[in-house]
């Protein structure tokens, strides 16, 4: 998961700190199986996974068969996600950059299948973290001239709580400048922030009233 590698800068203003603890506290009481599908798969040997692996994976991802764009999300996520901080991340961030993958993955922040949207998310989340790779700025610039941030916020609207998930998250690894902070703010980021907070919120307090209430029936007796 892109958290995993270490702490990242939060600087998008303080409704984005709100709404990343909001999430992680929603995230911790929603039902396992509800974002299980979301996770990379462990089971997968991320070892046949190299940079030369990239070009087939951009091809699937540019495909019009569901399942092989899925394949092909779920790949690159895995394949930076594996990649060790440091040199390594730096020349699969290059390469990537060079092979025009971070327009093509903005496309993908579209698609109509959620599973491929949140891949989406966890890489660029990644090749946006300054701590996974210290040329990030130019994956960031990339993103921005693609309409990526936009995209992400959209993502902040899903009903796909992964997608809103990782969404969040994204947009955390990539403002830890004020130039891209003061941009997802002019994007809509705070405005759509504020609303993920209220809707966690609001889901969470009615799953401690329901379970109250629940709480409070007697036991059924035949």
């Amino acid at each position: 998961m892109m958290s995993s590698r270490g702490k990242t800068k939060l600087d998008v203003a303080s409704i984005l700190e709100t709404s990343s603890h909001t999430l992680k506290v929603a995230r911790a009481k929603v039902n396992h199986e509800e974002i299980n599908d979301a996770k990379l798969s462990r089971e997968n040997d991320s070892t046949t996974l190299t940079v030369q692996s990239i070009p087939a994976i951009l091809t699937r991802l540019e495909s019009d068969v569901n399942e092989l764009r899925t394949k092909g999300a779920e790949q690159l996520a895995l394949l930076v996600e594996a990649t060790p901080d440091g040199e390594p991340a730096q020349v699969l961030g290059e390469f990537l950059r060079e092979a025009g993958a971070i327009d093509l993955l903005v496309q993908l922040l579209a698609d109509d299948v959620p599973a491929i949207v949140r891949y989406t998310l966890i890489t660029l989340g990644n090749l946006c973290s300054d701590f996974i790779d210290s040329q990030a700025q130019e994956s960031k610039e990339l993103l921005l001239e693609a309409g990526g941030l936009d995209a992400i916020v959209r993502c902040l609207g899903s009903t796909d709580f992964a997608v809103v998930l990782y969404a969040c998250a994204c947009l955390q690894n990539l403002c830890s400048a004020e130039k891209y902070s003061d941009a997802a703010v002019r994007a809509g980021a705070a405005k759509s922030l504020e609303r993920v907070v209220r809707a966690m919120e609001s889901a969470m307090q009615l799953k401690e009233l329901d379970v109250g209430e629940c709480a409070k029936q007697p036991p059924h007796v035949q």
